[in-house]
């Protein structure tokens, strides 16, 4: 029977040489298993090592690949064992989830807390937050001295605790991220020093206390000088509506000089980005401002748009986005973008998302912060509504722009667009006039135009039509003009598009009849 086993194992080994695969340089496979780690890292089961059990070739690679084995996400003691020896000198990425029955982790921590760059810890219950830093804080005076990034989540809902002071006996030298989940740090927390990422998320609790107030939260800034990257997702809790910056002029501000990226989420956004100085502009700056209440968001949307005016660049590409009926997004670039679909890498200037009650309240603050920020170098304009038709008003602040030479609409937003490149509008004439005023068509300076997801008819592709002689004849050019993924509910369009080339140079016509 043994002589048959190994006979049907060799059998199966021959079989499995004669694929392409199995041909491949065991260096190219070795790196094809560092992209699928890079892939599912984030995977808790570590999904990246069932390539160690697909074949002998692919184990005997897997196992001597040690960037696969660098990753301890169990309380398993055995496995911490199997992972330190096959990692063998490389950093590791710890993850606990603690709960109390598996306490048996903390003696081992000393095993690997020399190696470990990335540490997360995700704790349930008191207990297990005291001994896990008891555990650490027995490991002193051992500094991890490769530790790069720290993450506490607590999931906890009886009290916010802190993070212990005295968990090393100095900051770790190669400190930089810091993220916390539910629990605070002290503002006097020497950890801060050299810290160029924080993350406090959801740090209070849904009773009385009230944790983390501004000042608090200003004063740990303040003890962390050398910040680059700061995400404070509702980090501070609101009871009585959006507060002014007027009320916090007691506090002193902070200045964080090498500050680039802000992301701030919760009603409190314009009241820590007005306490917050740093080299402007910004070079990424994320807002969401969740269910504001109805009587608060009439004055606070134009108090955020007169605090970001200064911190952000000049937009040249400004994009809208108005969906489930309720939700209001912005996302700005500078010049160095003023393509209509930016690169997946092309990392916006400012991103600001609204979710409001009622679609009123999204159009009133889509008006506000239009008359507020100034957008006069835009030069890309791109607009997309899903929900309920947009008035024909939102296109004033757009109308009369020098710069604005490329625009795509999309949705629901085509026909109060076009409703708005008919109209014509006064301006003052020059001296060498006889008149004292002249009439200009809207969007005069309009040379590419992306109209999708456009139902139309013959009735309404006559009136488009007949703006566009119009316009020509008043000397507003259109170069191009693209027409795609629109239903046009006539018989044929062979005509339209004949007409359309005989006003624009150069036509794209992908629609649907």
């Amino acid at each position: 029977m043994d002589m048959l086993e190994k006979s049907i194992y060799a059998l199966k080994k021959l079989h499995n040489s004669l694929c392409i695969v199995e041909r491949l340089p065991e260096e190219l496979l070795a790196t094809i298993f560092k992209w699928r780690l890079a892939m599912e890292r984030d995977s808790r089961d570590c999904e990246w090592l069932r390539v160690s059990q697909v074949c002998t070739k692919w184990r005997s690679v897997a196992l001597d690949c040690p960037a696969l084995w660098c990753f301890y996400r169990t309380t398993n003691l055995t496995w911490l064992e199997v992972l330190l020896r096959r990692s063998r000198t490389l950093p590791l990425y710890v993850g606990q989830n603690l709960h109390e029955e598996n306490s048996g982790w903390f003696p081992q921590a000393s095993l690997y807390i020399k190696r470990t760059r990335d540490l997360t810890f995700v704790v349930h219950c008191n207990t297990q937050w005291r001994r896990i830093f008891e555990a650490l804080v027995k490991l002193q005076p051992e500094v991890p001295p490769l530790l790069d990034s720290l993450n506490v989540r607590w999931t906890g809902y009886d009290h916010v605790p802190t993070l212990p002071d005295n968990l090393f006996t100095s900051p770790p030298p190669r400190l930089r991220t810091l993220t916390l989940f539910g629990c605070m740090i002290d503002n006097n927390a020497s950890l801060l020093l050299n810290l160029t990422s924080l993350a406090l998320e959801q740090v209070y609790y849904h009773g009385e206390t009230l944790p983390l107030s501004l000042a608090q939260l200003i004063g740990i800034l303040r003890q962390a000088p050398k910040l680059e990257k700061l995400k404070l997702y509702r980090a501070c809790k609101v009871e009585d509506g959006v507060e002014d910056i007027e009320s916090h002029s007691a506090i002193e501000t902070v200045h964080l000089s090498c500050l680039r990226h802000i992301d701030l989420d919760g009603p409190r956004c314009n009241a820590i980005l007005s306490q917050i100085t740093h080299p402007t502009p910004l070079p990424h700056i994320v807002l969401q401002l969740s269910s504001l209440p109805s009587r608060e968001l009439v004055r606070y949307m134009p108090k955020l748009c007169s605090t970001l005016v200064n911190r952000i660049r000049p937009i040249h590409h400004l994009q809208v986005r108005v969906a489930d009926r309720i939700e209001l997004q912005y996302k700005c670039w500078g010049q160095e973008n003023l393509s209509v679909d930016p690169a997946p890498l092309m990392t916006p200037d400012l991103e600001l998302t609204l979710r409001a009650h009622e679609l009123n309240q999204v159009d009133h603050s889509f008006t506000q912060s239009l008359q507020t920020i100034s957008l006069a170098s835009l030069q890309v304009l791109d607009i997309a509504v899903s929900s309920t038709p947009t008035t024909v008003g939102i296109w004033l602040a757009f109308e009369d722009l020098e710069n604005l030479t490329t625009v795509r609409v999309k949705d629901l937003a085509v026909p109060t667009f076009l409703q708005a490149l008919k109209k014509t509008y006064s301006v003052k004439a020059d001296a060498s006039s006889k008149s004292r005023y002249h009439t200009r068509p809207s969007f005069k300076s309009l040379r590419i135009l992306i109209l999708q997801k456009w139902f139309f008819n013959s009735s309404s592709m006559d009136e488009f039509l007949t703006c566009l002689a119009a316009r020509r004849r008043c000397g507003a050019v259109l170069q191009q003009l693209e027409i795609t993924d629109s239903t046009f509910s006539g018989s044929d369009d062979t005509d339209i598009v004949e007409q359309l080339r005989e006003i624009v140079k150069d036509v794209i016509w992908d629609v649907k009849i």
